[in-house]
C-alpha cells in the first residue's frame, strides 16, 4: 500500500489541479456561447425550462440551471464550472492510482498518480468538454465515473460502498449517457476476488443492474423514448462501419487530427507500431509480475469500454468535433500511460519522456484552444456586424459558418446567439440553403438547416445578408453576392 504520510494531501493536489486547469484554459475562459450553447442558455437560464423533451441529461441541464442563477447568462460563468469540474476530475486520477489494484504497491506510486492526473489536464484531445458549455455532460459523467472506481477500491465498509457506487452510477447518468457503460467498466473488479467477497460482489452486480434499470425507467416515463432520433442514428449505420471507427477512435486518442488521409494513414500506421512494440517489452517484463499484470489489463479494459461511445458515434480525423466523446477514455489513456512511463523507463529518461508529452500536451491543447478563440471572434462579428431588417420585409441570413477546425460556431443557435445580445429577432430568417432556380408565386424557398422541414420564402420586399470572410454582403432579394 502507499505510505500516505509521505503522499502530498488531497486537498492541496486538488488545489494545484485547479490551478493548473483554469491557467490552461485561461485563452478561451472569457469566450462566447458556440452553437448548442445559446439554445441551452436561452431555453434553461433565460427561460427557466427544465423539461426533458428530447435528451434525458437532467443533471447537467439543472447545471446550466445553476450556473445562470449564480453568474447569469455570461459564458465565462459557465466555462468556470467546466475548469473546475475538470480539475476535481484530475485530482480524483491522483487519488484513483494512489487506490487501485496493482498501482498502490508500487513504490512510485504517488508520483505515478501526479504524473497520470497533470497528463489528463493537460491532454489535448477533449477539450470539446471543457471549452464547449454544453459538452460539461462528458465530464461530469467521468466525474462520477471516477468517484465511483475510487469509492470501489477504497477501505471503506461493504455497506457504504453499495450505496455509494450505484448512486454515482445513477447521478453519472442523468448527466450523460456514457455513465451508463460503468457496470461494465467496473466488471473486473466484480469478477476477481476471494470467495469471501463473492456475496458482496454478487449484491453489487445485482445493484447496478437495478440502477441501469431504474434509469431507463425514469427516461421513458419523462422522454417516452428509450433513445431519440440523434441517438438512434448511430445505431442505423452498416456493421461494417464500427470497425472503422475504432481505428479512428484508437488513432485519434494519440493523435491531433489532420486533414489529409495519407498523413492521418502514415501516422497510425506509425502509432501501431509503437504500440505494438510497447505491449510487446510491457508483457515479457510483467508477465510474471500478476499485479502489474492485472492492472495494466482492468486499465485496457476500462479504456476499450469507456470507447464504446467513441465507436458507436464516430469521431473525425480532420478536426477536434466530437472529440468530448474520448474525455472519459482519456482518464483511463493517461493513467495506462503514466503506469508504463514507471515500469519501462528509468531515470532521467523518463522524466525527459515526461517532459516532453507535457510539452508536446501544452502545445496542442493551446493549437485546439486557439481554433475556439477564432470561432469565439467570428461569432462576435456576426452578432455585432448583423444588418437590421429592412423597414417593410425581413432579413433573410445566409452563408453562417458552422465550425472553425471542429469549433462549433452556429451549427445551432443562431437566433437564441442573437436574443442573448439583445438583437430583436422577429424579422430575422436563417438561410442556409436558398433554392435559386426554383420557381414559386411566393418567393424563393429557403431552407435552414435547423429546421429542415418549414420552406421560408425570399420575396422582393425583403433583405439577403450573405456571410463572407470580409463581413456580410448585403443586397435586395435577388442580390449580386455569391452564391
Amino acid at each position: 500500500m502507499i505510505n500516505t504520510s509521505k503522499a502530498p494531501p488531497f486537498w492541496l493536489i486538488t488545489g494545484l489541479c485547479i490551478v493548473a486547469s483554469f491557467a490552461l484554459f485561461l485563452p478561451v475562459l472569457g469566450s462566447s456561447f458556440f452553437a448548442d450553447d445559446f439554445l441551452a442558455v436561452w431555453r434553461i437560464g433565460v427561460l427557466g425550462e427544465l423539461r426533458q423533451v428530447s435528451f434525458f441529461r437532467p443533471l447537467s441541464e439543472f447545471t446550466l440551471w445553476i450556473n445562470n442563477i449564480i453568474t447569469g447568462p455570461v459564458p465565462a460563468g459557465y466555462r468556470a464550472f467546466n475548469v473546475l469540474v475538470h480539475a476535481l476530475n484530475g485530482s480524483l486520477i491522483y487519488l484513483l492510482v494512489n487506490r487501485f489494484p496493482g498501482l498502490r504497491e508500487h513504490r512510485h506510486a504517488t508520483t505515478m498518480a501526479l504524473v497520470a492526473a497533470v497528463l489528463f489536464l493537460a491532454y489535448p484531445f477533449h477539450n470539446e468538454s471543457i471549452v464547449w458549455v454544453v459538452g460539461r455532460g462528458t465530464s461530469i459523467a467521468t466525474l462520477f465515473t471516477l468517484t465511483g472506481l475510487v469509492a470501489l477500491n477504497s477501505g471503506m465498509s461493504e455497506r457504504r460502498k453499495l450505496t455509494l457506487v450505484p448512486l454515482c452510477c445513477f447521478l453519472g447518468a442523468l448527466a450523460y449517457e456514457s455513465m451508463l457503460l460503468f457496470p461494465l467498466i467496473i466488471t473486473p473488479m466484480l469478477l476477481r476476488g476471494c470467495a469471501e467477497q463473492r456475496p458482496f460482489r454478487q449484491r453489487m452486480a445485482w445493484a447496478m443492474i437495478g440502477t441501469i434499470a431504474l434509469h431507463f425507467v425514469l427516461r421513458w416515463a419523462f422522454t417516452r423514448q428509450v433513445t431519440n432520433a440523434y441517438g438512434g442514428a448511430f445505431f442505423d449505420r452498416p456493421w461494417a462501419t464500427y470497425p472503422m471507427n475504432a481505428a479512428k477512435v484508437l488513432g485519434r486518442l494519440l493523435l491531433p487530427p489532420v486533414a489529409d488521409e495519407h498523413t492521418q494513414l502514415l501516422r497510425f500506421a506509425l502509432l501501431l507500431t509503437l504500440l505494438a512494440v510497447t505491449a510487446f517489452v510491457f508483457w515479457r517484463r510483467y508477465w510474471s509480475d500478476r499485479p502489474i499484470r492485472v492492472a495494466a489489463v482492468d486499465l485496457l479494459w476500462m479504456l476499450g469500454v469507456s470507447c464504446v461511445v467513441a465507436v458507436v458515434a464516430s469521431v473525425s480525423t480532420r478536426t477536434s468535433e466530437s472529440d468530448r466523446f474520448l474525455y472519459m477514455p482519456s482518464a483511463f489513456l493517461c493513467i495506462l500511460m503514466a503506469l508504463v512511463l514507471f515500469t519501462l523507463v528509468d531515470g532521467m529518461l523518463r522524466w525527459a519522456m515526461v517532459a516532453l508529452l507535457l510539452i508536446g500536451s501544452c502545445i496542442l491543447l493551446q493549437v485546439n484552444n486557439a481554433h475556439w478563440a477564432t470561432a469565439s471572434v467570428t461569432i462576435g462579428r456576426i452578432v455585432k456586424e448583423l444588418p437590421a431588417p429592412p423597414d417593410n420585409g425581413r432579413l433573410f441570413v445566409s452563408g453562417l459558418p458552422q465550425e472553425n477546425n471542429g469549433a462549433f460556431i452556429f451549427r445551432h443557435g443562431f437566433h437564441e446567439g442573437l436574443l442573448l445580445a439583445g438583437r430583436d429577432t422577429a424579422r430575422i430568417v436563417r438561410a442556409d440553403t436558398i433554392l435559386w432556380g426554383v420557381a414559386n408565386p411566393r418567393g424563393t424557398p429557403t431552407l435552414s438547416n435547423e429546421n429542415r422541414q418549414d420552406t421560408l420564402f425570399l420575396r422582393t420586399s425583403d433583405q439577403l445578408a450573405v456571410w463572407t470572410s470580409h463581413g456580410f454582403a448585403v443586397g435586395g432579394s435577388r442580390p449580386t453576392v455569391p452564391r
